[in-house]
């Protein structure tokens, strides 16, 4: 039956993610990012051409950040810098609800996530990503991440708000899965985000390079 089917295949997607959760993250984080620009620039802007130098940026911060550093950060050092964490995340519903260090962990996970990683890495890493990517930009790397910094700083509170909306949700949500599916969740979830971060930021460059 198509139960019996859909069933089959979730057993062998989680086997994958629980023997290959890396590559998983990855190809999935990768292919997230790259088909919300695609489908950006595509449908909602409505571009008769695909900007290359954009779906090249999204690509590989969707490979690199997304993919390999937010594994480490969030399936690798979360995990140890949270201890009830894994074991949260095992529980059935009704034994997390009893367990209050791992609904504590699940709070400050979601705060971290949030508050400092958000703020302080994400959104400085991508306008960095933006800036070396920029065919039109000058100067080494240090000039081109004080020019990326700036601009961050003057799209700060509209980028944060805009991330705080879909993320202290999602962030609830992700880091309540098992260990392996986090990331998935996680891309899964991002997929919006990476839309509306192509819309409003994805063209920055030629904002700056018409002024």
């Amino acid at each position: 039956s198509r139960h019996m089917r859909l069933w089959r295949s979730w057993k062998a997607l989680s086997a994958m993610g629980v023997r290959y959760p890396v590559s998983l993250a990855v190809a999935t984080a990768t292919a997230k990012t790259a088909a919300a620009d695609a489908m950006t620039q595509r449908y909602i802007e409505g571009k008769s051409e695909m900007d290359g130098r954009r779906l090249l940026l999204f690509t590989s911060f969707g490979f690199a950040y997304l993919g390999l550093f937010q594994y480490w950060l969030y399936a690798i050092k979360f995990a140890g810098w949270f201890p009830h964490a894994v074991r949260f995340t095992e529980l059935p519903l009704r034994a997390r609800l009893r367990d209050l260090p791992g609904m504590r962990d699940l709070v400050l996970q979601t705060l971290a996530g949030n508050f400092l990683h958000i703020p302080l890495i994400f959104f400085p890493a991508f306008y960095v990503f933006q800036e070396v990517i920029d065919p039109t930009a000058s100067g080494g790397l240090a000039d081109k991440a004080v020019v990326a910094l700036r601009r961050y700083c003057t799209n700060a509170w509209d980028d944060l708000t805009s991330a705080w909306t879909i993320w202290i949700p999602g962030h609830a949500i992700f880091f309540a899965v098992p260990m392996w599916l986090r990331l998935p969740v996680n891309h899964g979830i991002s997929f919006l985000f990476v839309s509306f971060l192509s819309f409003t930021r994805g063209d920055a460059y030629l904002v700056e390079t018409q002024k």
